[in-house]
């Protein structure tokens, strides 16, 4: 058996989130810990990486298999790539997915203008399943001038809620989208205001409803706000 060897001064940013989520395998997270030795400047990086994986509490579920699955075949994909200098957003937003799987294997999809490419396909093939689904049931409301929109379908076993035009917050706030499930309520990421932002859950059960509640823009564990908007679900 081959074993890939890489230089520990390669750079592994682009692993540094999952890296901190206990996402990746032996071989991959040996790479990481033989360049964070080496290198300052990941190793900086990183301590924000762990700090976040901290503070949302992420030990207690363990990242689902599918979710990592779909991760690690969007770095294999981005693998050939030329490296840019802001690459690592891309997996910025991929460990924002992961660090929203919630109890029970739900995982939270967010999409919003200026997100990586790669991340933005994998949430919009599910999306897709989702409004093109048969048994698609939509649910809506109103906050302000702002609209949002719930689509649930049974076969996908995901829901879609879509938010446009909602009322601005106050600096560093937004909305965070609660899903009402099996009695619980699950955050499916944060969407700022004045804009046309879309959040998917997928491996969940029928949702009783949507609520939004403003919250800090890095998310809450839970609500600490009332909710501004509840959209019952049928």
């Amino acid at each position: 058996m081959t074993e890939t060897r890489h230089r520990s001064d390669e750079h592994v940013d682009d692993l540094l989130p999952l890296y901190a989520l206990d996402a990746l395998d032996e071989i991959q997270s040996r790479r990481v810990r033989e360049h964070l030795l080496v290198c300052i400047g990941c190793a900086g990086e990183y301590a924000v990486w762990a700090e976040r994986a901290a503070d949302l509490n992420t030990s207690a579920e363990p990242v689902p298999d599918s979710v990592r699955a779909r991760l690690m075949d969007a770095v294999d994909r981005e693998s050939g790539d030329q490296r840019g200098p802001r690459r690592w957003t891309r997996w910025a937003a991929a460990a924002c997915i992961v660090m929203a799987a919630g109890a029970g294997g739900a995982v939270a999809w967010h999409v919003v203008t200026g997100h990586a490419q790669t991340v933005e396909q994998s949430a919009d093939g599910a999306m897709r399943d989702v409004l093109a689904a048969p048994d698609m049931q939509k649910s809506t409301g109103t906050l302000g001038a702002g609209n949002v929109a719930a689509m649930y379908s049974p076969s996908q076993r995901a829901t879609v809620v879509t938010v446009e035009d909602l009322p601005p917050t106050e600096q560093a706030m937004g909305y965070q989208v609660w899903i009402s499930v099996d009695g619980r309520m699950k955050s499916a990421g944060v969407v700022p205001a004045d804009d046309r932002s879309s959040v998917v859950m997928t491996d969940m059960g029928r949702p009783a409803g949507v609520s939004l509640s403003v919250e800090p823009m890095s998310g809450s564990p839970e609500p600490t706000s009332p909710m501004v908007v509840q959209v019952p679900m049928p």
